[in-house]
């Protein structure tokens, strides 16, 4: 992601980019398959049913939600239906993770005692739905960062307040 300021201060709105070989690795803008959108921030890159998967937080006028996209290249996506869990009261989401496989969702969010993490896993359909399972990280510090599930859900890591790495067993 990139941002340019011209001398102006006049800010060009962030972008993402690729390359692949098949172009000399020339950067490519992708906009991840979304238009008119203020933001569309993506997750790391999960691999689920053959095609690469990431959370994409978009924010527009009307919307500011967590939309899934696939891709079988990594160049064109896909928005698909499939991140539907709920979360209970009225927490800000602040964003959300894959694991590597592409199985467990992993949500930061605001809630009753500073930041949350919550997980889920796929339903039989494919998609995350339901009520998440929230994971204690209080005793951590207030702001646990960078959240990884490990694919069998034994293990939480994430960055604490004082800059180390913790493991968490949910």
């Amino acid at each position: 992601m990139a941002s340019t300021c011209g001398s102006a201060r006049t800010c060009s709105p962030p972008a993402r980019y690729y390359g692949s070989r098949v172009d000399g690795w020339q950067k490519q803008e992708s906009t991840l398959g979304f238009v008119d959108v203020q933001i569309a921030r993506p997750s790391p890159v999960g691999f689920y049913d053959g095609t690469a998967r990431m959370i994409v937080q978009t924010q527009d006028a009307s919307r500011n939600a967590f939309v899934e996209v696939s891709s079988p290249d990594g160049t064109t996506w896909t928005e698909l239906d499939t991140f539907k869990l709920t979360l209970p009261g009225s927490p800000i989401p602040l964003s959300a993770y894959l694991s590597p496989d592409g199985c467990v969702a992993v949500v930061r969010r605001l809630g009753r005692r500073l930041l949350q993490a919550l997980h889920r896993g796929r339903d039989a359909t494919g998609a995350f739905s339901g009520a998440p399972t929230e994971i204690d990280v209080s005793a951590h510090g207030c702001c646990p960062s960078r959240p990884a599930m490990t694919t069998d859900l034994g293990s939480l890591w994430f960055i604490a307040t004082n800059n180390q790495l913790v493991r968490r067993h949910p």
